[in-house]
């Protein structure tokens, strides 16, 4: 039983929710968040809590 069926859609809403959009949509999610963690401790807006705790 996929999400769609889940859900009891038909049409359009059945392809759009269907468990292979539904996976490749949170994976997109996944990849852009990864892609703004590197960045933003690649160009120094955040700091790694590991740099913090050499100083104790």
């Amino acid at each position: 039983m996929s999400f769609a069926d889940y859900l009891g859609l038909r049409g359009w809403a059945r392809r759009a929710f269907s468990d292979h959009m539904v996976i490749g949509g949170l994976l997109a999610i996944l990849f852009l968040v990864m892609l703004g963690l590197f960045f933003a401790f690649a160009l120094g807006w955040l700091e790694p809590l590991v740099l913090h705790l050499k100083d104790d």
